[in-house]
């Protein structure tokens, strides 16, 4: 079951956008697909202890190499990033898609705070997958 806590901030991360019916589901993972293809994924992980939003951002990457490449660069610690950003590449039925996490601790996780990181990885995203991109 989602907990209140997420879904809280998942509806007010909606009214934010305009989107009123958005509400996260019973259980599993909110999915939202832009018209540019970017998918955005919220998921509450974590246990009791240590409760956590996982919010990833994936994109279409055409060939796998370089972009895994430039997102391995473009994570590193150096780069000063408001928080670590774990990557992944994965493959679907159509293409390699590029996959950019962050997890947010339970009492940072506002729409606000959301809004910000959602910013943060399309704008991480584009500078990691534009030519010659990701590179100190």
């Amino acid at each position: 079951m989602i907990p209140a806590w997420f879904r809280d901030t998942i509806t007010a991360f909606g009214s934010q956008l305009g989107l009123r019916a958005l509400t996260s589901p019973r259980e599993g993972v909110l999915q939202l697909t832009f018209e540019s293809g970017e998918v955005l994924s919220l998921e509450p992980v974590g246990d009791r202890e240590n409760p956590q939003a996982l919010i990833v951002m994936e994109r279409s990457t055409g060939q796998p190499e370089p972009a895994a490449r430039s997102a391995l660069v473009r994570s590193h610690v150096l780069h000063g990033d408001p928080y670590p950003i774990q990557v992944a590449i994965r493959q679907s039925r159509e293409d390699w898609r590029l996959l950019a996490a962050v997890r947010i601790p339970r009492r940072q996780f506002t729409a606000d705070r959301l809004a910000q990181t959602v910013e943060l990885l399309h704008r991480w995203l584009d500078d990691v997958l534009r030519p010659g991109g990701g590179h100190a």
